[in-house]
C-alpha cells in the first residue's frame, strides 16, 4: 500500500507539473500572437513616430486672432496646418509605408469641418457628409483620449471661459520632422523615377 500511494502521488505531481507547463506555453503563445499582430501593423517600428525628444513651450491662446477664420478665403491657411495631408512614409525601400500622424490628422479634420460649414455643405467642393462625420467623431475621441484636466476660469452670463497660457509640447519639432520626411520621400521618388526612365531609354 505505501508503494501504491507513492505511485499515485508521483502521478499527481507529474500531472500538475504538466498542467503548469501547458499553461505557461499557452500564455507564451497568446503573448506572441499579440506581438506578431502588432508587428504586422507596425513592422520593425514603434506605433509612435520616433522624432526624438519633444520639448515644452508656453503658448498664449488668442481667440481673437484674425487667422484661421471659417470663411472659404482661409482655405490656404488651414491646408498649411497639415502639409500634404500630414502624410509620412516609414520603413526601408521598397517597403516604405504611408502613415498619418495623429496631430496632423486632427488638424486636417478641423479643416474638413470648417470647410463643410464655410461652403454650407451644398457646394460641389464641400467635403462629403461621411468624411465630416468621421472627423467629428475622431476629434471627439482624441479629446477624450488626451483627457486634459487643466482648469480654465469661467465667468459671466452667458458663460465665458478665460484661456490664458498653457505649457504645450513643442509642435514645431513635429513640423520639422514632417518636412524632412516628406522631402526625403520626394527625393526617393524622383530617384526611382530617374532610374526607371533610364531603363526605358535603354530598352
Amino acid at each position: 500500500m505505501p508503494h501504491t500511494s507513492s505511485f499515485w502521488l508521483c502521478i499527481v505531481i507529474i500531472l500538475q507539473a504538466a498542467l503548469i507547463i501547458l499553461t505557461e506555453k499557452a500564455l507564451e503563445l497568446q503573448t506572441r500572437s499579440t506581438t506578431l499582430s502588432q508587428e504586422h501593423r507596425f513592422p520593425n517600428m514603434s506605433p509612435q513616430w520616433d522624432i526624438g525628444e519633444i520639448g515644452r513651450v508656453i503658448s498664449v491662446f488668442d481667440s481673437e486672432t484674425i487667422h484661421y477664420q471659417v470663411a472659404a478665403e482661409a482655405d490656404k491657411e488651414w491646408e498649411e496646418l497639415a502639409p500634404d495631408g500630414g502624410i509620412i512614409h516609414l520603413g526601408l525601400v521598397p517597403n516604405r509605408r504611408p502613415f498619418t500622424v495623429s496631430m496632423f490628422h486632427q488638424l486636417s479634420c478641423l479643416g474638413t469641418i470648417r470647410k463643410r460649414k464655410a461652403l454650407r455643405g451644398t457646394h460641389e467642393n464641400a467635403p462629403a457628409v461621411e468624411l465630416t462625420r468621421h472627423c467629428f467623431n475622431y476629434i471627439r475621441q482624441m479629446i477624450l483620449c488626451r483627457c486634459e484636466i487643466a482648469l480654465e476660469e469661467s465667468f459671466g452670463k452667458p458663460v465665458k471661459v478665460a484661456v490664458d497660457e498653457y505649457v504645450c509640447r513643442d509642435w514645431r519639432v513635429a513640423y520639422r520632422a514632417l518636412e524632412e520626411n516628406q522631402s526625403a520621400t520626394r527625393r526617393k521618388n524622383l530617384s526611382r523615377y530617374a532610374i526607371r526612365r533610364q531603363r526605358w531609354q535603354t530598352d
